[in-house]
Parts: C-alpha cells; structure tokens; sequence
C-alpha cells in the first residue's frame, strides 16, 4: 500500500513513476493520494509507459490542474484497475491518459471509474489517442466534461457510462474510429 498525504506546490510527483519503464508490469497495487490542503498541481498515482498497469485500487483526489490517476506515455495496457476520484478542479486534469506511439494496437479495459464531483470544471474521464480499444469500462460520474475522449484509429465498445457530462458523453478527433454497444 502507497499513500500521500502531502503538498506539492510545482514539482511533478508520483506514487508509481515509471517513465521509460517499458515491458514493466504494474500490478495488484493500492495506491492512495489524499490531501490534506487544498493544492496539487502535477501529480500523477501512475505513471507508465509500454506496460501491463493491471488490477490496482487507485483512490485520489484531484485539486487543481495536471493531475492523473494513470498517465501512459505510450501503449501501454490499462486493465482492471478500480478509480475512485474526488474532484476539485480548474484546469484539466484525467482520470486516464494514455499516448500512443507507431501501430502498436493498446487496451483500456474493464476498469470501474467512480467520479465524486465536489466543484469547478476540469476533469476528463479517458483520454485515449490513437490505436486503441477502450472496452466493457464501467464509468460512473456526477460530473465530467466528456467520458472517452478518441483519435484515430480506435474502438470505443461495450462501455457503461452513467451520469452528468458538460460537454459530450464521446469526443472523436479523428479519423476511423469506431463507437458501438455502448450504454
């Protein structure tokens, strides 16, 4: 088990940093990032980056801008993970971000994310670029400004999506992108 209690005030901080940790495997990890201020700007419970990021309990707050519960630098696979965020943000903060590199075809699935909106309008659900699936998610929120957001080339399918989006519930910047059965 991980926990942060703290204040950071500018540096980028991290429970799990793993930059340039390509075939690393993360998994079955409790991680918990709650504060006790009311400041966190750049702060990331995973960082990743062509790896296997499997069945972690990720709890974290979110205050400010630049934070993430899962920031993937490129193709990783993001699986059974279980979010619970809390939000208080300006700015845009993710609860999932993930970057792809080449033809490399990457997963975002079977991850429950459980999003407590306390105030202000920055928060993402899952940002995926291009070549990736993001499937059978189960997305629950009070507020976000979309859930999935898509670039070319990915499948978008078989996700739960419940609650309050101020923008769209899918946001597809792309081109080939394919979103369906989804409910």
């Amino acid at each position: 088990r991980t926990s942060y209690n703290g204040y950071n005030e500018g540096g980028w901080q991290y429970l799990i940093n793993g930059d340039a940790s390509e075939g690393s495997r993360i998994v079955k990890d409790t991680l918990i990032y709650l504060h006790s201020t009311d400041w966190n700007q750049n702060n990331m419970a995973i960082r990743c980056e062509w790896s296997i990021v499997d069945s972690n309990y990720i709890d974290i707050q979110f205050r400010h801008d630049n934070v993430y519960a899962i920031y993937d630098d490129r193709n990783s696979d993001i699986t059974n993970n279980y979010i619970s965020t809390w939000a208080n943000v300006w700015g845009e903060s993710y609860i999932i971000k993930s970057y792809n590199d080449g033809t490399y075809i990457n997963k975002i699935e079977n991850n429950i994310i459980i999003n407590d909106h306390y105030s202000s309008n920055g928060m993402y659900g899952i940002r995926a670029y291009s070549n990736t699936i993001v499937r059978n998610n189960n997305i629950q929120s009070d507020h976000l400004i979309w859930a999935i957001y898509l670039e070319n080339n990915c499948i978008a399918d078989s996700n739960t999506i419940s609650g309050d989006f101020s923008s769209s519930v899918f946001e597809v910047q792309g081109d080939s992108t394919i979103i369906r059965d989804n409910t």
